[in-house]
């Protein structure tokens, strides 16, 4: 037998040892009593460990190689902290053009998980993946679709539901050709949220996608009839991790193709995914230098309103000299999900789960005016709301604010006060009853964390 033969035969008994794994483990999981997975399915190992594979090919480990040495390139890796972090930021986009590859049969569609921290479920051990200022907070899924074809997407809510939840259709993968529009811009072709969609009485709901308008049916998105391999990103907003549990999603092509196209060979997989990275990293170091490092410095600028209406945010990038710290105070403005990341200079979330390099409005401590302060710095203020930059003296950051009142029009006065601080001065700048850690109470801090992350494993 070829190597080819022997690479994919190897991979289908992997991926029948894994269905029955993953299977038995849910299966089991509900018998005990205990609550049944909802993103631990044999779909998702599946995918996850077809993905691994991909990325440990010689093909994509070579155009990965390239990539970083793309990133060295750039005039942004003259800075230490830049450089520092180019492998852990190339690695996890090469990672995510494995996933894009291991889910992009529109013929058979699955909501995939895969943009996320380190983990290890399932029997396997995944690193991180991500680009693009990924938030701590979501639990970012996607499909692929042809805008030829109809499919029913379901949700089912277990439990809490996320503040929020949104989907929104895209061309396909950031830079990939026809991915943009005739300007060269990422476009959003169709949205809804959990703010505007009709549910049942226990927080259920079914949409459609497909090229024709809604005539009447509720919760439609209505996709470009000619483009192909688009996706169907999903963002569950989770404002409490130790409470609010994504939804269950299963989409289904429901006018199946006759014949049904084979699967894609691990082969094709193996190219999807070089071709992606190969389109990838020049597409995001552009966005970095022209959008991102075009903000101004150690700023939070008025917050602008998404597309499709399902919040607002504000994106950009800070600099700290030894002994500084960046502190900005921001006014919730209402929004039932909130929240403040820091990134590394190419917009790779820094640690979140055993580090606190994000806060949402659950973990942060609010001012008596219900503002809130939030300190960012390499070092430990003994600040509560302290955002860890993971020793980096160079960032990126965004904010965002989802399901805002309807009062809510604009972003004027969501940002209070930006400055940057002596850490020796830092007491000075504080609101009056700043909540404080020693390093008992940091630690308490970050095993809570830990903890309430583990409940997106199941």
């Amino acid at each position: 037998m070829s190597k080819a033969g022997l690479i994919a035969r190897g991979g289908a008994v992997l991926a029948v040892v894994a269905l029955a794994v993953a299977g038995l483990g849910a299966s089991v999981w509900a018998r005990s009593g205990a609550r049944a997975p909802i993103l631990a399915k044999p779909g998702q190992r599946d995918r996850e460990a077809t993905a691994l594979r991909i990325y440990r090919t010689p093909e994509l480990q070579s155009q990965l190689a390239k990539a970083k040495a793309q990133f060295a390139a750039s005039p942004l890796a003259d800075n230490p902290d830049a450089k520092a972090t180019i492998d852990r930021a190339s690695e996890s986009l090469a990672l995510s053009a494995a996933y894009h590859a291991a889910n992009s049969d529109a013929a058979r569609p699955f909501i995939f998980w895969g943009t996320n921290a380190a983990h290890s479920w399932m029997g396997l051990d995944v690193p991180t993946s991500g680009y693009g200022l990924d938030s701590p907070d979501n639990v970012y899924r996607s499909a692929t679709i042809d805008g030829s074809a109809k499919y029913i997407v379901r949700g089912t809510v277990h439990g809490q539901a996320p503040a929020q939840q949104s989907f929104v259709v895209y061309r396909g993968l950031p830079g990939v050709p026809g991915s943009m529009n005739s300007e060269g811009h990422m476009d959003e072709l169709a949205g809804i949220s959990s703010d505007t969609m009709a549910v049942d009485a226990k927080g259920n709901f079914t949409f459609t996608i497909d090229a024709d308008p809604a005539n009447g049916r509720v919760n439609h998105l209505q996709v470009p009839r000619d483009l192909n391999g688009m996706m169907v990103v999903v963002r569950d907003s989770l404002a409490d991790w130790s409470r609010e549990n994504p939804y269950e999603l299963t989409i289904e092509r429901v006018d199946k193709p006759e014949p049904m196209p084979a699967p894609h060979s691990e082969e094709e997989m193996i190219a999807t995914a070089v071709d992606a990275l190969s389109f990838n990293v020049p597409f995001w170091l552009n966005w970095f230098e022209s959008y991102v490092y075009a903000k101004p410095l150690n700023d939070v600028p008025t917050p602008w309103k998404r597309v499709q209406g399902w919040g607002m945010t504000q994106q950009g990038r800070f600099a700290l000299k030894e002994g500084e710290a960046w502190v900005i105070t921001v006014d919730p403005r209402g929004a039932r999900f909130f929240d403040f990341q820091i990134s590394d200079p190419w917009t790779k979330a820094v640690e979140y789960v055993s580090r606190t390099g994000s806060f949402n409005s659950s973990q942060v401590e609010k001012n008596a005016d219900g503002t809130i302060t939030l300190v960012a710095s390499p070092v430990d203020p003994g600040v509560h709301n302290w955002l860890d930059t993971m020793g980096l003296h160079v960032g990126t950051y965004q904010v965002r604010w989802q399901g805002l009142p309807a009062s809510v029009t604009s972003g004027e006065g969501a940002v209070r006060k930006v400055e940057v601080v002596k850490l020796a001065e830092l007491a000075a700048h504080l609101p009056q009853g700043t909540k404080m850690l020693d390093a008992e109470g940091r630690a308490a801090q970050l095993a809570a964390r830990e903890k309430s992350y583990a409940n997106r494993l199941r």
